[in-house]
């Protein structure tokens, strides 16, 4: 959430992805507070700064909240152009690995809570489809911001619509 980061733990995360070399840097959205250029900007200047590879997904805070007709008509236009990652049908193949990012997050919906996730069950299929074709020594990894199936006595919830029926699609995909 730049825009109302830690800096001293952005700091740390930095130095520990920098000193762990992960297969993968993986950040499953929210990489702004409130969707505001400088906030992106600083998210961008950080995510380009990890060691590759980088994967990065779409949260709901990284819509522009305070733009009513960016959220309704591109609200994933200033995401997109500050990390250069699609924020639909993105993925990554690794030696031993393939990564897909499905977009749960929404630039508005009609429920009191936009915060919550919503998943479409065609954008579903085709990335079950892009991981069911990997060879199956692959690790199949789901990129997204809520989760699809709710925990029990979480402290809060993702409320995916859809979620179950998503979970079950990428279950049977070998997610």
């Amino acid at each position: 959430h730049f825009g109302c980061e830690h800096k001293a733990a952005v700091d740390e995360a930095m130095a520990y992805a920098h000193a762990y070399k992960a297969d993968l840097n993986l950040i499953t959205g929210d990489i702004t507070q409130s969707g505001l250029k400088h906030e992106f900007e600083a998210a961008a200047e950080w995510i380009k700064a990890l060691p590759d590879p980088v994967f990065v997904t779409v949260g709901n805070h990284d819509v522009p909240y305070w733009d009513v007709l960016a959220r309704l008509f591109w609200p994933w236009r200033a995401f997109e152009s500050a990390t250069g990652h699609p924020a639909h049908d993105h993925e990554l193949k690794g030696a031993d690995f393939m990564v897909r990012g499905v977009t749960t997050a929404r630039g508005w919906q009609a429920r009191l809570n936009w915060s919550k996730g919503v998943i479409d069950l065609e954008q579903t299929a085709r990335a079950a489809q892009a991981l069911r074709q990997t060879p199956p020594d692959t690790l199949r990894i789901l990129a997204c911001h809520h989760p699809l199936v709710e925990m029990i006595d979480a402290p809060m919830t993702g409320e995916v619509k859809r979620g179950d029926r998503a979970a079950r699609i990428f279950g049977e995909a070998g997610v």
